[in-house]
Protein backbone atom coordinates (compact mmCIF):
# COMPACT_ATOMS: atom_id res chain seq x y z
CA UNK A 1 0.00 0.00 0.00
CA UNK A 2 2.74 2.24 0.59
CA UNK A 3 3.86 1.87 -2.90
CA UNK A 4 0.42 2.80 -4.06
CA UNK A 5 0.45 5.91 -1.93
CA UNK A 6 3.80 7.02 -3.32
CA UNK A 7 2.61 6.52 -6.83
CA UNK A 8 -0.48 8.62 -6.22
CA UNK A 9 1.65 11.30 -4.55
CA UNK A 10 4.01 11.31 -7.60
CA UNK A 11 1.10 11.72 -9.96
CA UNK A 12 -0.30 14.50 -7.89
CA UNK A 13 2.99 16.42 -7.97
CA UNK A 14 3.23 15.96 -11.74
CA UNK A 15 -0.32 17.12 -12.20
CA UNK A 16 0.26 20.17 -10.02
CA UNK A 17 3.43 21.16 -11.91
CA UNK A 18 1.59 20.73 -15.25
CA UNK A 19 -1.22 22.86 -13.91
CA UNK A 20 1.24 25.53 -12.84
CA UNK A 21 2.80 25.53 -16.34
CA UNK A 22 -0.62 25.93 -17.89
CA UNK A 23 -1.49 28.69 -15.56
CA UNK A 24 1.85 30.39 -16.33
CA UNK A 25 1.24 29.98 -20.07
CA UNK A 26 -2.14 31.53 -19.64
CA UNK A 27 -0.62 34.34 -17.67
CA UNK A 28 2.25 34.90 -20.20
CA UNK A 29 2.53 38.40 -21.47
CA UNK A 30 1.86 39.20 -25.15
CA UNK A 31 5.37 40.55 -25.82
CA UNK A 32 6.94 37.40 -24.35
CA UNK A 33 4.64 35.30 -26.46
CA UNK A 34 5.77 37.18 -29.64
CA UNK A 35 9.42 36.81 -28.65
CA UNK A 36 8.90 33.10 -28.15
CA UNK A 37 7.15 32.81 -31.56
CA UNK A 38 9.97 34.72 -33.23
CA UNK A 39 12.59 32.45 -31.66
CA UNK A 40 10.65 29.38 -32.81
CA UNK A 41 10.46 30.85 -36.33
CA UNK A 42 14.20 31.62 -36.22
CA UNK A 43 15.10 28.05 -35.31
CA UNK A 44 12.72 26.71 -37.98
CA UNK A 45 14.19 29.05 -40.64
CA UNK A 46 17.75 28.01 -39.72
CA UNK A 47 16.78 24.33 -40.12
CA UNK A 48 15.11 25.02 -43.48
CA UNK A 49 18.14 27.08 -44.58
CA UNK A 50 20.44 24.12 -43.87
CA UNK A 51 18.12 21.82 -45.85
CA UNK A 52 17.94 24.33 -48.73
CA UNK A 53 21.74 24.62 -48.77
CA UNK A 54 22.08 20.85 -49.09
CA UNK A 55 19.50 20.72 -51.89
CA UNK A 56 21.21 23.66 -53.62
CA UNK A 57 24.57 21.89 -53.42
CA UNK A 58 23.09 18.69 -54.91
CA UNK A 59 21.34 20.59 -57.72
CA UNK A 60 24.46 22.62 -58.51
CA UNK A 61 26.51 19.44 -58.72
CA UNK A 62 23.87 17.82 -60.96
CA UNK A 63 23.65 20.92 -63.19
CA UNK A 64 27.42 21.08 -63.60
CA UNK A 65 27.69 17.39 -64.40
CA UNK A 66 24.70 17.51 -66.72
CA UNK A 67 26.03 20.63 -68.48
CA UNK A 68 29.41 18.94 -69.07
CA UNK A 69 27.75 15.81 -70.45
CA UNK A 70 25.41 17.80 -72.70
CA UNK A 71 28.27 19.98 -73.96
CA UNK A 72 30.30 16.89 -74.84
CA UNK A 73 27.26 15.35 -76.57
CA UNK A 74 26.65 18.56 -78.55
CA UNK A 75 30.30 18.71 -79.63
CA UNK A 76 30.20 15.08 -80.75
CA UNK A 77 26.91 15.64 -82.62
CA UNK A 78 28.33 18.72 -84.38
CA UNK A 79 31.38 16.70 -85.52
CA UNK A 80 29.08 13.91 -86.69
CA UNK A 81 26.95 16.42 -88.59
CA UNK A 82 30.04 17.87 -90.28
CA UNK A 83 31.22 14.38 -91.27
CA UNK A 84 27.79 13.43 -92.58
CA UNK A 85 27.54 16.64 -94.59
CA UNK A 86 30.95 15.91 -96.15
CA UNK A 87 29.84 12.35 -96.95
CA UNK A 88 26.59 13.73 -98.34
CA UNK A 89 28.54 15.89 -100.78
CA UNK A 90 30.71 12.94 -101.81
CA UNK A 91 27.67 10.73 -102.20
CA UNK A 92 25.89 13.36 -104.29
CA UNK A 93 28.92 13.54 -106.60
CA UNK A 94 29.02 9.74 -106.82
CA UNK A 95 25.28 9.66 -107.59
CA UNK A 96 25.73 12.21 -110.38
CA UNK A 97 28.61 10.17 -111.79
CA UNK A 98 26.60 6.95 -111.66
CA UNK A 99 23.57 8.65 -113.24
CA UNK A 100 25.81 9.81 -116.08
CA UNK A 101 27.18 6.29 -116.50
CA UNK A 102 23.65 4.86 -116.55
CA UNK A 103 22.59 7.46 -119.11
CA UNK A 104 25.60 6.65 -121.31
CA UNK A 105 25.00 2.93 -120.92
CA UNK A 106 21.36 3.38 -121.97
CA UNK A 107 22.41 5.42 -125.01
CA UNK A 108 24.96 2.74 -125.89
CA UNK A 109 22.37 0.00 -125.40
CA UNK A 110 19.94 1.84 -127.70
CA UNK A 111 22.67 2.15 -130.35
CA UNK A 112 23.54 -1.52 -129.98
CA UNK A 113 19.88 -2.52 -130.14
CA UNK A 114 19.39 -0.41 -133.26
CA UNK A 115 22.47 -1.96 -134.86
CA UNK A 116 21.22 -5.42 -133.86
CA UNK A 117 17.79 -4.70 -135.32
CA UNK A 118 19.36 -3.46 -138.56
CA UNK A 119 21.66 -6.50 -138.72
CA UNK A 120 18.71 -8.81 -138.04
CA UNK A 121 16.67 -7.12 -140.76
CA UNK A 122 19.60 -7.35 -143.18
CA UNK A 123 20.07 -11.00 -142.26
CA UNK A 124 16.41 -11.72 -142.95
CA UNK A 125 16.67 -9.94 -146.32
CA UNK A 126 19.84 -11.86 -147.20
CA UNK A 127 18.24 -15.08 -146.05
CA UNK A 128 15.18 -14.38 -148.16
CA UNK A 129 17.37 -13.54 -151.19
CA UNK A 130 19.47 -16.67 -150.60
CA UNK A 131 16.33 -18.75 -150.27
CA UNK A 132 15.05 -17.33 -153.55
CA UNK A 133 18.42 -17.99 -155.24
CA UNK A 134 18.49 -21.48 -153.75
CA UNK A 135 14.99 -22.15 -155.06
CA UNK A 136 16.05 -20.86 -158.48
CA UNK A 137 19.24 -22.98 -158.37
CA UNK A 138 17.27 -26.08 -157.32
CA UNK A 139 14.75 -25.40 -160.07
CA UNK A 140 17.63 -24.97 -162.54
CA UNK A 141 19.26 -28.21 -161.35
CA UNK A 142 15.96 -30.01 -161.66
CA UNK A 143 15.48 -28.56 -165.17
CA UNK A 144 19.00 -29.65 -166.09
CA UNK A 145 18.32 -33.17 -164.83
CA UNK A 146 15.15 -33.31 -166.85
CA UNK A 147 17.01 -31.94 -169.89
CA UNK A 148 19.66 -34.64 -169.47
CA UNK A 149 16.95 -37.28 -169.28
CA UNK A 150 15.27 -35.89 -172.40
CA UNK A 151 18.55 -35.47 -174.26
CA UNK A 152 19.79 -38.93 -173.27
CA UNK A 153 16.60 -40.35 -174.64
CA UNK A 154 17.40 -38.73 -178.03
CA UNK A 155 21.18 -39.20 -177.81
CA UNK A 156 22.07 -42.40 -175.95
CA UNK A 157 25.80 -41.86 -176.40
CA UNK A 158 25.64 -38.86 -174.03
CA UNK A 159 24.36 -41.00 -171.18
CA UNK A 160 27.52 -43.17 -171.19
CA UNK A 161 29.92 -40.28 -171.37
CA UNK A 162 31.69 -39.30 -168.21
CA UNK A 163 32.89 -35.81 -167.44
CA UNK A 164 36.55 -35.20 -168.18
CA UNK A 165 38.85 -33.61 -165.62
CA UNK A 166 39.57 -29.96 -165.95
CA UNK A 167 42.74 -28.88 -167.72
CA UNK A 168 44.01 -26.95 -164.71
CA UNK A 169 43.91 -29.93 -162.45
CA UNK A 170 46.24 -32.91 -162.91
CA UNK A 171 44.42 -36.12 -163.74
CA UNK A 172 43.40 -38.15 -160.81
CA UNK A 173 42.91 -41.81 -160.59
CA UNK A 174 39.82 -41.92 -162.71
CA UNK A 175 38.54 -45.28 -163.48
CA UNK A 176 39.35 -46.12 -167.09
CA UNK A 177 36.39 -45.76 -169.37
CA UNK A 178 34.70 -48.92 -170.52
CA UNK A 179 34.73 -47.72 -174.04
CA UNK A 180 36.72 -45.06 -175.83
CA UNK A 181 35.19 -41.66 -175.48
CA UNK A 182 33.34 -40.47 -178.53
CA UNK A 183 35.15 -38.13 -180.77
CA UNK A 184 34.20 -34.55 -181.17
CA UNK A 185 33.00 -35.26 -184.64
CA UNK A 186 30.23 -37.48 -183.33
CA UNK A 187 28.80 -34.74 -181.22
CA UNK A 188 25.79 -32.93 -182.59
Amino acid sequence: MMKFGLAVAGLAVTGVSGALTLSKAKKERPVARIVRLLEDMKSQLETESKNDAEVYHELTCWCTTNRDEKTAAITLAEKTIANLEAELGEDAAKMAELKEKVKNARVENRKNQKALDEATELRFKERKAFHEEEKDALATIEACKQAIVVLSAHHPELATRRPSPSRCCPPRSWPPPAAAPPSKASWP
